[in-house]
């Protein structure tokens, strides 16, 4: 039977986790609607082709601008329409924290897009307050600063509120009151803060710990009673402005929202009871990706959309106002996973494929009658749908006393090799007999991984995809071409680290093989995995020194022809050793007085000497990456 696009869709859950921004073509490549399903595409493989023709290596990271301006709508565009239905009388921001996603060109396309919204920035520390002072010139939109805090962080705060700049500092600790009171008292600024809210509401999922008793941030119910106190007790009681809460990354459930919801909203019509004037409710992240596309409720899904989501926050919030007569506040978000983790995603190619020969061996006839070649040849007669299992328990342990009569030098390297081949011809037939037959055979299912192939690819996991290391986190991973063909393997991918955590072996769908197509000679088969555009770049580390890809943004624009924005250069050698405080002058000196030894020594003719220390000095200058053509 012919294989189709369609049949690769469903096999890979484009339509799921893609929606109306990936697509497989005609042609069997994925392309990418930057501006919506109805405005033209780009085919990724294409794309890759002339940037590599450009001299842009793999791997790269590309960026789409245009996604994130579809992103910033999407969201104000849910939240208008819940506000108009329900006759909210407050405003809404969305908010970006600049945590998931530091880096200097997204920051600026969002604020641009972002601009007729008034959108804003959570900070987290001095260097991103730093930044968001200094790109955010929008009196209308709002700086939250969240996090731990000390008086240089806390002044640099008031002072920029003493310059007109709309900056709240969230207390999360009764003690950052007491400093932010007697800084405000000293530099002569009425401040203006916010409450951050632990609440008892549980988050969900890998990140549920943000929220409830154990939270790392916020305030229980007597530590936002003590601090209202104090700020009267110092007639600063206007400066509470802001009620924030958060419960959590990737929340999979709108019930776990709702929950939240209801409690947070309680307690801002409580803080107004008391005589804080308030004016604004910042109800956190959490906003999901269906990074699976099963559209459920699990750690890589969500069971609602943008319009749920709004109008739970809306509905909250105006109903226990309304029940206590306050004033509707502004609402904000901080849902900077939704925003971003769509605009971007990672494209490398695989250097090599290994798996186990399962082709019929050629038996030399001088090794026919040892007893371990014999054994496992005697198996083949045995071969038949009702002894499947007891020849493949037999096979393994045929296979385990020719180990052990090696090791204790029975039998020589070339008879080891022959039972080896002979062991995975017999597990390849095992298997094919397997899957033709209606038969459960259980013990069997250890045969997939047994046989599938190992991809090597050319990145690194630890710099690239942390969260797929260090949380298990699956996003989707799939060919970019060929999807016109069937993909007759099963594999894992494998880094180019010296660390066997290197290995993603989880994929969507909770699936431990990923179908994949046999590699040509000479022709390149890029992968790419989705929805990266939140936190791992900025999570990602220097194992074995492999530093940041080249990153490269693109647009569709009006004509649908795709045009190429930036290209950010990737780390080379020597800016990796940089990081790691060593010298690149200093290590060329040094490579330059070896090659001198060498030439003293008479190892190296003068010419010898000079290539090999010009070839030397050229890795510090290369990319951190291979170059299979090289």
């Amino acid at each position: 039977m012919t294989w189709s696009t369609e049949q690769s869709d469903e096999l890979y859950r484009v339509s799921g986790w893609g929606r109306e921004l990936f697509s497989i073509g005609n042609d069997g490549k994925l392309r990418i609607h930057p501006r919506g399903a109805e405005a033209g595409s780009i085919a990724l493989h294409d794309l890759c082709e002339s940037l590599v023709d450009r001299g842009v290596e793999l791997p790269m990271i590309l960026r789409f601008p245009e996604v994130l301006r579809e992103r910033i709508e999407a969201f104000g565009e849910a939240f208008d329409q819940a506000i108009e239905a329900q006759g909210y009388r407050g405003n809404y921001r969305s908010l970006y924290p600049i945590k998931v996603n530091q880096q200097r060109h997204l920051i600026e396309d969002l604020l641009r897009f972002g601009a007729h919204r008034h959108i804003g920035l959570e900070a987290g520390s001095k260097a991103e307050l730093m930044i968001a002072a200094a790109m955010l010139d929008d009196a209308q939109a709002p700086i939250v600063v969240n996090g731990s805090k000390d008086r240089r962080l806390i002044d640099s705060a008031l002072l920029l509120q003493r310059m007109g700049r709309p900056v709240l500092v969230v207390i999360e600790k009764v003690a950052e009151a007491r400093t932010i009171i007697r800084a405000a008292q000293e530099l002569g600024v009425r401040p203006t803060v916010g409450l951050r809210s632990k609440l008892s509401s549980p988050g969900q999922g890998r990140w549920e710990a943000s929220s409830g008793d154990r939270a790392k941030f916020g305030l229980r119910a007597q530590g936002i009673v003590a601090v209202v106190e104090m700020f009267r007790e110092a007639g600063m009681l206007d400066a509470l402005q802001l009620l924030h809460f958060h419960i959590g990354s990737q929340v999979g459930s709108i019930l776990t929202f709702q929950r939240a919801l209801r409690e947070a909203a309680r307690l801002y019509v409580e803080l107004v009871g008391l005589g804080a004037p308030m004016g604004a409710l910042d109800v956190g992240g959490g906003v999901g990706v269906d990074y699976d596309g099963s559209r459920s409720s699990g750690d890589g899904s969500v069971n609602y959309g943008l319009a749920e989501y709004a109008e739970a926050v809306i509905s909250a919030v105006r109903r226990a106002c309304d029940l206590s007569g306050s004033p509707h506040p502004d609402i904000y978000t901080e849902s900077g996973r939704a925003l971003t983790a769509p605009t971007s995603l990672l494209l490398f190619d695989v250097l090599d494929v290994e798996a186990p020969t399962t082709i019929a061996p050629t038996i030399d006839p001088s090794l026919a009658l040892d007893p371990a070649i014999a054994e496992l040849m005697a198996l083949y007669g045995e071969l038949n749908e009702g002894q499947l299992q007891q020849v493949f328990h037999n096979a393994r342990y045929a296979r385990e006393r020719a180990a052990e009569r090696f090791a204790a030098g029975d039998i020589t390297l070339p008879t080891m090799a022959q039972a080896e081949a002979l062991y995975w011809h017999l597990c390849a037939r095992i298997r094919a007999m397997a899957e033709a037959s209606d038969q459960p055979f259980e013990d069997l299912a250890a045969l997939r991984p047994m046989l599938a192939s190992t991809y090597t690819v050319n990145l690194s996991i630890f710099q690239s995809l942390p969260d797929a290391w260090a949380l298990a986190h699956r996003f989707p991973v799939l060919p970019i071409h060929r999807l016109d063909e069937e993909p007759t393997e099963e594999g894992v991918l494998v880094d180019l680290t010296c660390d066997s955590d290197g290995v993603i072996d989880e994929f969507i769908g909770n699936a431990s093989l990923l179908p994949l197509h046999p590699t040509r000679p000479d022709q390149p088969y890029i992968l790419a995995a989705a929805l990266v555009g939140a936190y791992q770049e900025t999570l990602g580390d220097l194992h074995n020194l492999y530093g940041d890809p080249n990153a490269v943004h693109v647009s569709l624009g009006e004509t649908g022809c795709w045009t190429i924005d930036r290209v950010v250069e990737g780390d080379r050698v020597d800016e990796t050793l940089g990081y790691v405080q060593f010298d690149a002058e200093d290590l060329r000196h040094r490579l330059r007085q070896k090659a001198e030894a060498a030439l003293s020594e008479g190892r190296l003719k003068p010419a010898e000497a000079r290539a090999a220390l010009r070839q030397l000095q050229d890795v510090l200058r290369d990319t951190t990456y291979l170059d299979p053509m090289a």
